[in-house]
């Protein structure tokens, strides 16, 4: 099984990682977060209902390879996106996007009704969309529940890897939790916007 497509941008043989990532936290925040109740967490560091990753008017279109979501492509065949919702997926008709592009597969990393107060309400499966609607045109979907700033097993790693080396097989697949931090210095995306 060939996996090299899952070689992010920046880390294939003969390139240069042009992005230098720096953290965005500290001890302090990440102690901080734990000890806030969730039904708070979005509104003091998210932003709650003006939540950046929840408004396509805070990305200039560089930063959207689905039209009114953030995202970027990481590799020729994986895209890293923030959560897509129902208003999204219906007005600016994601599924026919992702046809487009060929995006076989969706793969969701939240925890069933994370980040409730970021944007819009939760749908009854306690996230921003029915993942169902992908399913009915087509597109697999896949949900690896990781509580938000928790850690992964490393069985559940493998699972992971597993599902991406098998879905990228398929055709291409987006990955999501609530936001995605890709290196706003990477080309690698460019070609395809």
């Amino acid at each position: 099984m060939d996996v090299s497509s899952l070689v992010p941008a920046g880390f294939q043989a003969g390139q240069v990682d042009l992005c230098e990532v720096q953290a965005g936290y500290n001890k302090f925040s990440e102690n901080l977060r734990k000890f806030t109740p969730q039904a708070i967490q979005c509104a003091i560091f998210c932003g709650g209902s003006r939540c950046k990753y929840e408004n396509s008017k805070a990305w200039p279109p560089v930063h959207m390879a689905i039209q009114n979501i953030f995202s970027h492509w990481v590799t020729d065949d994986v895209l890293a996106m923030a959560r897509p919702n129902t208003a999204q997926i219906i007005k600016k008709d994601i599924i026919a996007q992702f046809q487009g592009w060929s995006i076989k597969t969706i793969i969701n990393l939240q925890t069933p009704g994370e980040h409730a107060s970021c944007g819009g309400p939760l749908e009854e499966s306690g996230f921003t969309y029915d993942p169902n609607v992908f399913m009915k045109h087509g597109i697999y979907y896949y949900n690896f529940a990781l509580k938000d700033y928790g850690d992964a097993t490393m069985s559940k790693l493998l699972d992971m890897v597993k599902v991406v080396a098998f879905a990228v097989q398929e055709g291409r697949v987006a990955i999501h939790c609530h936001a995605v931090f890709v290196c706003e210095q990477t080309t690698r995306y460019d070609s395809y916007v």
